[in-house]
């Protein structure tokens, strides 16, 4: 994910791009200040973008749908933590993979010492640790282990209008695993990850 800051609202909140203020997570829209403020928040840090520009004091972020907040996190062992999230579900994930993607995060693969000083943000709309390192709980999201049947990978089939042979060529398989995938195979965590990466893709084009 590219450098972010995080909005918080009465209604719900967002995650919005520091380059571009292009709305990563969350259905946001950036209003005038002289809106009426209700279901707004205020940005009172200008946020320069590599000294090209920033925000006015005075600008407003509205923020729709409610993203995921999280209620408690717990180590248990190697890089996977528990998860408790605000709207009652749990989750076990494995932060490997998300660590070993960005270099800012070489610390935390290595120092357990570090890694123990994992707590929920304020919002509950990341982890922190006490070098400052922030992990945004959209991220968590993103691989929280899937519950992917049959059913639902026909289901994607569908919405993306997609052929044996053209979901094939998508995911690099077999034309021949994409026909039992259909029909009874267990489906592994990489296809169900990659076939929902595909959906995601169509929405947002």
């Amino acid at each position: 994910m590219p450098p972010h800051f995080h909005v918080t609202t009465p209604d719900g909140d967002a995650q919005i791009a520091l380059k571009d203020l292009v709305v990563l997570n969350g259905d946001c829209v950036r209003r005038n200040s002289k809106r009426r403020a209700v279901g707004h928040v205020r940005i009172w840090t200008s946020l320069n973008v590599n000294g090209n520009g920033s925000m006015d004091e005075n600008d407003f972020v509205t923020a729709g749908k409610s993203l995921r907040k999280i209620r408690t996190a717990k180590w248990l062992g190697a890089r996977q933590v528990k998860i408790v999230w605000r709207d009652g579900g749990e989750d076990v994930i494995d932060l490997s993979p998300i660590l070993l993607s960005h270099r800012g995060f070489v610390a935390l693969r290595k120092d357990d010492h570090l890694f123990e000083t994992m707590k929920v943000a304020e919002y509950g709309e990341a982890l922190e640790w006490a070098d400052g390192t922030e992990l945004a709980a959209a991220w968590l999201q993103q691989v929280t282990p899937l519950q992917y049947d049959n059913e639902r990978f026909r289901r994607a089939m569908d919405e993306l209008h997609m052929s044996l042979d053209g979901m094939a060529a998508r995911l690099g398989i077999a034309r021949r695993l994409i026909a039992e995938y259909r029909k009874d195979r267990p489906i592994p965590k990489y296809v169900a990850l990659a076939t929902e990466y595909l959906l995601d893709q169509r929405k947002a084009g």
